[in-house]
């Protein structure tokens, strides 16, 4: 890639963190150094977010530790932390050739800037609580990584007996983490010496797959029959089954779904788990 008349050899990385979703110090430690294992070192981290929590006096350590660059909202009548971190990704991007983002919140309002950035070629992964991650958020990022906040004292946070299970948006089995080069532990910074939160980290991941020529065959028929279809936009199966058997592809009583789990380097059935109701198209042909 070609940015201001240089070549930029490596991928450059930025964590963008909504502290006014994250504002507890062992959240964003263990985020940081999460994201650390996708992006590697030296990435850049961007906190965005409500001045009260920005420079709380509790978290000036964690910034220094985090090499953060705090950015507070606008003065304004309204909360502008949203609308922040969008220009600064995109900014970022375009300025700086940032391809691979961490974006800790978890607000569907930057799944339209995920799919953007995907668009542009980037990778982003999503960081979220569990208890406020929507429903279909594993469709709009690269990766999601999901945590609950399990309550301790001052006693050590329990090891993790194995690595967390990983779910292939292109395939309905989970594979271990070590598969996309990706280990997760609890994070070094929570010790013994710790006390509050650990975060148990939960992650789905979408890592890249070669198709077959049978499934680029059945997938090109199927898109041909459908017609306009982004990649990594969702259409409802109910609304496929016409078009489908009208152009001869589906035929018989066998469920709709069945027909795209035949292409899973194409088309990923959601929700993973339970009844299929949406089918998201993964690449272009």
């Amino acid at each position: 890639m070609v940015i201001n008349g240089t070549v930029a050899n490596s991928i450059q990385a930025a964590l963008l963190i909504d502290v006014d979703n994250f504002h507890d110090p062992d959240q964003l430690r263990a985020i940081h150094s999460q994201f650390g294992q996708i992006a590697g070192k030296g990435f850049t981290c961007h906190v965005h977010g409500d001045p009260k929590h920005l420079f709380k006096e509790e978290l000036k350590p964690v910034w220094q530790e985090l090499a953060a660059r705090l950015l507070p909202f606008l003065p304004l009548n309204k909360n502008t932390t949203d609308a922040g971190l969008i220009v600064d990704a995109l900014m970022l991007h375009f300025k700086q050739g940032t391809r691979r983002f961490g974006i800790a919140s978890g607000d569907a309002d930057f799944a339209p800037l995920s799919l953007q950035l995907r668009e542009l070629g980037c990778e982003v992964t999503c960081f979220a609580k569990k208890s406020i991650a929507f429903e279909a958020m594993v469709s709009f990022y690269d990766r999601v990584v999901r945590f609950d906040v399990l309550s301790v004292k001052s006693e050590p946070a329990p090891p993790v007996a194995a690595p967390a299970s990983v779910v292939d948006s292109n395939h309905s089995k989970p594979e271990q983490s070590s598969q996309v080069g990706m280990q997760l532990s609890t994070p070094s910074k929570i010790s013994s010496e710790t006390k509050g939160p650990a975060p148990t980290f939960v992650t789905q991941s979408a890592p890249p797959t070669q198709p077959s020529a049978d499934e680029a065959a059945i997938a090109r028929k199927i898109l041909g029959a459908v017609g306009l279809w982004r990649p990594h936009t969702i259409k409802q199966l109910n609304q496929l089954g016409t078009p489908l058997r009208e152009s001869g592809i589906k035929s018989g009583n066998a469920p709709l779904h069945q027909l795209f789990r035949k292409c899973p380097a194409f088309f990923t059935v959601l929700p993973l788990k339970g009844a299929p109701k949406q089918v998201r198209l993964e690449r272009s042909l």
